[in-house]
């Protein structure tokens, strides 16, 4: 029987996983393909529009009941560098995402620095076991499990822990997994840094097709909001460290924002059926 562990590893350089020598899906992307296009020039156009002539905006808007496409092709001509405009939108959120990988990595070298975190789902002191350590000294990748199995994983605190399925030829890196031993065996948490503008139960409405969007099939029933969608990926991960005989506990992402620095933590129930259906009908 085919083992479930191998050799993995990951670089900055193009966001690229590798298992046992092959490029490997990451689980962003893996999440992602069941999202909806993302339509970001029309999106940063009535950005651009709305903040620029806002007067016209509100007159166009109602006249074409909100509809985003009509919008900017009644407008665009009334600003004369609005291709670069809608550009420069777009280059803001490459920024802030920038941003947010900052943070993470301030984070993460902060606890290597202290040895330990407190676990904000029990308030208990976890150690960052020595097998972190040793694998930050790789020098052929950017980051690699601490070990190939990671039900062996010792008691502690993972920061950016290297997750993988090599069975679906998949992987991600959780920013933050506790785990700790109990009489039923090893336990974890776990929990992710988000930075977006906010965290949204639901979408927003699209008025160009007049619906809320939804992911797509088979996940067509739900609505596509930043918080369902990360607690999706956080269900990956988890099902994925499951696999390895880790048994699930909680589950949570803190968002942090980046202009007050203030965190808020919401915790997420996993989303079992949904990820058994994304195994079932992802194409590779």
């Amino acid at each position: 029987m085919e083992t479930r562990t191998a050799k993995v590893k990951f670089t900055d350089k193009g966001h690229l996983y590798y298992i046992d020598n092959k490029k490997a899906i990451s689980v962003s992307a893996y999440v992602g393909s069941f999202k909806e296009e993302f339509r970001a020039e029309e999106i940063a156009g009535n950005i651009v529009l709305r903040e620029q002539l806002p007067e016209l905006y509100v007159k166009s808007s109602e006249k074409h009941k909100g509809n985003p496409y009509e919008i900017i092709k009644e407008l665009k001509g009334e600003i004369e560098n609005f291709d670069e405009e809608v550009k420069s939108v777009i280059k803001s959120w490459s920024e802030k995402t920038q941003k947010g990988t900052d943070l993470h990595n301030e984070k993460e070298s902060q606890y290597l620095e202290q040895g330990y975190k407190i676990s904000p789902f029990d308030n208990k002191k976890y150690l960052i076991p020595d097998c972190v350590y040793k694998k930050n000294e790789r020098k052929d990748c950017d980051n690699a499990p601490p070990m190939s199995d990671l039900g062996e994983l010792p008691e502690g605190y993972y920061p950016e822990l290297l997750i993988y399925d090599k069975f679906q030829n998949l992987c991600g890196q959780a920013d933050e997994v506790y785990i700790k031993n109990t009489p039923v065996g090893k336990v974890f948490d776990i929990d992710d840094y988000k930075t977006d503008g906010s965290i949204r139960t639901r979408p927003y409405y699209d008025k160009r097709f007049k619906r809320f969007p939804t992911f797509k099939f088979p996940l067509d029933h739900i609505q596509d909001s930043n918080l369902f969608y990360y607690g999706l990926k956080i269900s990956v991960y988890s099902r994925m460290l499951s696999k390895f005989g880790l048994k699930r506990n909680k589950q949570a992402i803190t968002h942090v924002n980046l202009k007050t620095g203030k965190e808020k933590r919401y915790p997420l129930p996993y989303y079992g059926n949904e990820v058994k259906l994304m195994e079932k009908y992802f194409e590779k």
